[in-house]
């Protein structure tokens, strides 16, 4: 089946990934075609087929739901799926400045946003608007289960309600 390069493997190539260079062995997608199916798989022989790693990671992994391709709506149906108040963690591999910056709107209050991707430039957002939701911020660059197996602890809200509180503790 005819395949190509990630643009991960494309900003390597051309020298716009900050930690890796070429020459390397490149790929982290895959393409092939079905040559059989389980009945009820949904698949039969013949089909095109991709793996997203970071997106089933995010399927299996961190137990993500639902997932929306980006389109000139793409808007309006996050905020029909979660009734306008956006996601409690936001995930980005990317590897796109314009899309990483984009997301930041997406992140629900106290909501944690995390970037998987790596750009060459600075990333862009509103301090203001990040400080009103009061989300989290993470990164990684290798995103292998022992690294990312904490994402879902640390981009959980937090649990403590502020009756309960000391004082103390917000200093």
């Amino acid at each position: 089946m005819p395949g190509g390069p990630a643009s991960t493997d494309l900003h390597i190539v051309t020298g716009n990934q900050p930690y890796l260079s070429y020459p390397r062995v490149m790929g982290h997608e895959l393409s092939g075609v079905v040559e059989q199916a389980d009945a009820g798989s949904g698949r039969v022989a013949g089909d095109a087929v991709y793996v997203m790693p970071y997106l089933s990671f995010a399927q299996r992994e961190v137990g993500v739901s639902a997932t929306v391709g980006l389109s000139e709506c793409d808007d309006a149906q996050l905020a029909r799926l979660t009734d306008g108040e956006f996601f409690d963690a936001v995930f980005d591999a990317t590897g796109n400045a314009q899309a990483m910056e984009r997301g930041f709107r997406f992140v629900a209050h106290a909501g944690c946003y995390v970037l998987i991707s790596i750009v060459q430039g600075d990333i862009r957002f509103s301090d203001p608007e990040f400080h009103k939701r009061e989300a989290t911020l993470l990164s990684s660059r290798n995103a292998t289960a022992e690294v990312s197996r904490p994402w879902p602890r640390r981009c959980a809200p937090a649990r403590c309600p502020t009756a309960r509180c000391p004082r103390t503790a917000w200093r």
